[in-house]
């Protein structure tokens, strides 16, 4: 409540109490202090009621200046009236606010409704507690208030007492009603024939008034007091809770000013009787008049809603039965049974829920209701079938309960046509299979997602794929994040909450679930929000899991595949870019071998010459001593440069890959031949072990000695700058002949040893060698039905060559050195 209301509401309550006191305030000045009606105790309960507890000033100011008006009038001298205004009238006034509360409290404490007009109930508890028992305590404390300031004879405290306590009951029921009715809207059509009807009745009023308190007709029966009554009863059903209080506020004015005026049946000898006679009547007609008004409300308001409920019935989709507990006859039938079935009310009420079963029997039937006969149920509901007039049938659902009314116990029956829903649920039930079906034959785990209250539906294929049991796990969000791998969970809660907040269509994350056995397997989670709020919130999500280790793991391998092939393929570029140097070195060196074979085959002719010469100067001149023995020293020399070129220019020629009796023990010579100067000139010690019964071999021989170079080169390179030794053993065992090489060289490390017969694999700078030795020495023995092994550690390797001997040729002669 605003402020400037609550002054205005305070304000108005003041002058309303102070006028209504004092409109009655005549009685008081001319035969004592009480009246039989004392309207502004109604006054101030009604603000209370309708403006609250907050307007008490109201109250207490209008009852303060109303007792000072009071007393200034019935105290002639002005020391009685002082003492009467500084004593009596905020005591007074006091009295008349506790009075509001209390009726107040009272109101609220026992009626619900804010206006008591609509009950019976609530009307006789606003006619005995608020008004009789609101009002009985304050208005003896009143009179007690007056008696000790000396203005009421204490010899009539008991019979004052009791005429205020009247007066503010009647004020009560009197002048609250009217806040009550005036606060509500007016509802009221103005018609023609209402206009009439109530200049007719104002019309009775007058006349009637006139009759019982006026100078009309002079008589001293009372019976025609009561010739108000019609009024009032028409007053109370025909114009509401308004025309009710109007009334009785007419009716008690035109009582009051009639006994005041000497007429009417309730003057007495004296004005206290005379009061006490009327207030009786009033009391009686008043609480007769408000509850009859109050009846005609429910009346009307059970009539209403009789007539809304009917409409409520007949409108309903189902179909209403009501039928009689002893004869099962119907009684009512609401109209969408009777365009359901196909029978008009009159010949429903012919029948019994039997006929509308056929194949059931009143035995089975009784069996049905008999809990309900004898209490132990409520409801009975069951499904069965109903036949229509044309004898065609439709399915129903049937809730049967026992209403027990005022004349007999009756049957009230709900029936529902469940022809569409037995469709629905068929299809539900088709759909649902296939669902099923769907479910069992798929691989993926479904999953829904209520994302308000976090539960989560998981199938059973989604159970089964991680190792549990349907319902082993908590159908809840949070079971689901126990089992995601710790490191998915930030991405996965970042790629969701972008679903969630609309910026994606649809949510896909890959992640790992712990299974039952503690593994993690791969996951294609993948989901959609399918319902939200009108503010865009996310209440719904359905998706899928796809268990997708083995494609992880296939990945996983093709990664490692794709890894090694980019290694081998970085490791072949590699080898082919050392080849293809190699083959250039090779092709420097093939180039420069053929150099050296034109070389060497040039040479030739001047050695023959210088040969020549010196061959005629022993013949011709006479040599003696020295002279003649550094000459012949020299022709050696060119037989030996002659017989080195002629070796080499045999060893550079093309093979014929024919195979020849060779001298193995020569052959390995002529070798140690080429490397002689090598050897010498780098400290290496040769040292040959040939056995004496080494036979000749058949081999292609330019490729067994090419076999035998490549090794012994291969030893000089091992060897240190600082000499060592090559040792060549040679022996026969079991028809193979045997072939080995020592070195004190660095040795072979043991991670290159299973690369050495690798084409172009070689350890050396590719300006010493091409890779290519090894190789071909391992094809030219594997060539010849042979084999080649090698053993080296730090400081000694050893090759062996192992070819099969063929005795048709006899052995070699022996060279050992």
């Amino acid at each position: 409540m605003k402020t400037d209301h609550l002054l205005l509401k305070v304000i108005a309550l003041a002058g309303m109490y102070f006028f209504a006191a004092w409109s009655v305030s005549i009685l008081g000045l001319t035969e004592g202090f009480t009246s039989p009606i004392y309207p502004a105790t109604g006054v101030a309960l009604g603000g209370f009621i309708c403006w609250g507890p907050r307007v008490w000033p109201g109250v207490f100011i209008g009852a303060f200046a109303f007792n000072a008006w009071f007393m200034n009038h019935a105290s002639p001298t002005p020391d009685s009236w002082v003492v009467g205004v500084m004593l009596n009238g905020p005591g007074m006034a006091v009295v008349a606010v506790a009075q509001g509360l209390l009726g107040t409290f009272l109101f609220n404490r026992f009626i619900s409704s804010s206006n008591p007009l609509n009950r019976t109930k609530d009307v006789l508890i606003f006619i005995f507690v608020v008004a009789g028992v609101g009002s009985s305590v304050c208005s003896f404390i009143c009179m007690s208030l007056l008696g000790w300031g000396s203005h009421l004879p204490w010899d009539k405290f008991i019979q004052a007492g009791i005429t205020r306590w009247l007066g503010d009951v009647m004020g009560v029921l009197l002048v609250t009603p009217l806040f009550f009715v005036f606060r509500q809207p007016l509802n009221i059509k103005w018609t023609p024939s209402r206009r009439i009807e109530i200049g007719i009745l104002l019309l009775l009023f007058y006349v009637t008034s006139k009759v019982v308190f006026g100078d009309w007709l002079q008589y001293s029966h009372y019976p025609l007091v009561y010739l108000l009554a019609p009024c009032l009863v028409w007053a109370a059903y025909r114009f509401g809770h308004r025309g009710t209080v109007i009334a009785i506020l007419m009716v008690s004015s035109i009582a009051i000013w009639g006994t005041m005026a000497g007429r009417g049946p309730f003057p007495l000898a004296s004005l206290e009787e005379s009061f006490a006679l009327l207030q009786s009547y009033l009391l009686v007609l008043t609480i007769m008049t408000l509850i009859l008004c109050a009846a005609a409300t429910e009346a009307e308001n059970a009539q209403m809603q009789s007539i809304r409920f009917g409409r409520v019935l007949d409108e309903s989709s189902n179909e209403i039965y009501l039928f009689d507990a002893q004869t099962y006859r119907f009684i009512q039938v609401n109209r969408g049974a009777q365009e359901n079935l196909g029978y008009t009310l009159e010949e429903l009420q012919s029948l019994t829920p039997l006929d509308l079963k056929p194949d059931n029997s009143q035995e089975h039937l009784e069996s049905a209701l008999e809990s309900l006969r004898n209490g132990t149920e409520n409801l009975v509901t069951f499904r069965t079938q109903h036949q229509r007039k044309n004898g065609t049938f439709y399915p129903v659902e049937c809730r049967i309960q026992l209403s027990h009314t005022e004349l007999y116990p009756v049957f009230v029956g709900i029936v529902e046509d469940i022809t569409e829903r037995r469709q629905a649920e068929q299809a539900l039930r088709e759909s649902e299979e296939r669902l099923r079906l769907v479910l069992e034959a798929t691989s993926d785990g479904i999953w829904d997602w209520n994302i308000s209250t976090g539960e989560v539906f998981f199938s059973p294929q989604w159970f089964r794929s991680l190792g549990y049991e349907v319902g082993e796990l908590k159908p809840h969000i949070s079971s689901w994040e126990e089992l995601v791998h710790p490191s998915d969970m930030p991405k996965l809660r970042e790629v969701l909450n972008a679903h969630l907040e609309g910026k994606t269509s649809f949510y896909q994350f890959e992640n790992r679930l712990r299974t039952k056995s503690g593994i993690y397997r791969w996951n294609l989670d993948r989901g959609c929000v399918v319902s939200r709020d009108k503010n865009g919130k996310p209440l719904r999500m359905v998706g899928a899991d796809v268990d997708i280790t083995e494609r992880k793991q296939a990945e996983e391998e093709l990664a490692v595949h794709r890894h090694h092939l980019e290694e081998l393929v970085m490791q072949r570029t590699a080898d082919l870019e050392s080849t293809h140097l190699q083959l250039l070195h090779a092709e420097k060196l093939s180039a420069t071998g053929k150099i050296a074979a034109s070389m060497a085959h040039e040479f030739n002719n001047p050695i023959y010459g210088i040969r020549n010469v010196l061959e005629k100067i022993i013949r011709r001149v006479p040599m003696e001593g020295n002279n003649k023995r550094f000459v012949q020293l020299a022709i050696q020399e060119c037989d030996r440069v002659t017989m080195l070129i002629r070796r080499l220019l045999n060893f550079h020629s093309p093979s014929t890959d024919e195979k020849d009796w060779v001298d193995v023990h020569g052959s390995i010579d002529e070798m140690l031949l080429l490397l002689q100067k090598k050897f010498s000139m780098r400290g290496i010690n040769l040292v040959k072990m040939y056995a004496s019964d080494i036979p000749k071999i058949e081999v292609v021989p330019d490729q067994f000695k090419q076999v035998i170079l490549n090794i012994l080169q291969n030893a000089e390179e091992a060897i240190s700058e600082d000499g060592g030794c090559v040792t060549i053993t040679t022996s026969t065992n079991s028809g193979t002949m045997q072939i080995k090489i020592d070195d004190t060289g660095v040795g072979i490390p043991s991670h290159v040893m299973k690369n050495i017969f690798d084409p172009f694999f070689t350890t050396k700078p590719s300006v010493k060698g091409t890779g290519l030795g090894l190789s071909v020495t391992y094809g030219i023995i594997k060539k010849h039905r042979g084999e080649i092994l090698v053993d080296s550690r730090p400081g000694r390797t050893t090759f062996k060559i192992l070819l099969p001997v063929n005795q048709e040729k006899p052995a070699a002669s022996p060279n050992q050195n």
